[in-house]
């Protein structure tokens, strides 16, 4: 029962990889939510939604590293695991969205 969460926290890391490499492959602009009104100026919009899926790609890698330290016990790990990991994707989401933008 102790590896419930980060067995969950992995398959939820695989739903959005999944979803993220679709964005990536196809670049269909129908895969973004609420795609009647944007919030960002786009010039191209396959690029840009390859874009985004980079971004969903490597936001995903922060539960998928949390699970995986999860899976030792070490809850003060998992939490400092998480927290650096969230900090570092969503660094990282921004400089790539302003590279595809």
């Amino acid at each position: 029962m102790e590896t419930g969460l980060p067995i969950l926290m992995l398959c939820f890391a695989g739903a959005i990889l999944i979803y993220g490499a679709l964005m990536i492959s196809t670049g269909d602009i129908r895969l973004l939510p609420y795609n009647r009104r944007y919030s960002a100026k786009m010039t191209e919009r396959r690029k840009y939604v390859r874009g985004v899926g980079c971004c969903v790609a490597l936001t995903a890698l922060c539960p998928l590293a949390t699970g995986l330290v999860g899976l030792t016990g070490n809850y003060l790990l998992t939490g400092l695991t998480f927290v650096a990991t969230l900090a570092l994707c969503l660094w990282l989401s921004t400089v790539i969205i302003r590279k595809f933008n």
